[in-house]
Parts: C-alpha cells; structure tokens; sequence
C-alpha cells in the first residue's frame, strides 16, 4: 500500500521526542508545515527532535514560540 502524504502535520506528545518527529517527517510532503509541541530541551530524545526540526537542509524555520515549533518541509 501506498505511505499516505500529508500536507500538515501537528504533533502534540506529552513530550515530543526524535523517533516520532522523524517518523512523521516522512509523511510530510515537500513544502508541507510541520508544528511541532512540547519539546523539552532537558529531555535528550526531545532535544534531538529539536535540533532535527532546525536542520536547514531538511526544514525552514517558521517560527518557534515557547515549546513549540512550527516549520515548513524543504521542496529538494
């Protein structure tokens, strides 16, 4: 069967942590926003999926406000 794509993607884990995001990273298309909440810095695995979301070659940085970050998918 064919992975499904998604043109938006909003994670809400009690704590957002890296084998999620990159999971669902996959299901997002190019170009598609990602938000991203409770990431918790202190946590390693959450800290992961944070500096995950900044890489600039995978994601645009749209905003980051508190514990949650929005970005768009980069087109390749």
């Amino acid at each position: 069967a064919a992975t499904p794509n998604y043109d938006y993607i909003f994670l809400d884990a009690y704590v957002s942590r890296i084998n999620e995001v990159r999971f669902l990273e996959k299901l997002l298309l190019n170009g598609g926003l990602f938000i991203v909440s409770n990431i918790r810095k202190e946590i390693t695995k959450s800290l992961e999926a944070y500096n995950f979301l900044l890489d600039k070659n995978k994601f645009t940085l749209i905003k980051e406000a508190e514990d949650t970050i929005f970005v768009i998918k980069n087109i390749k």
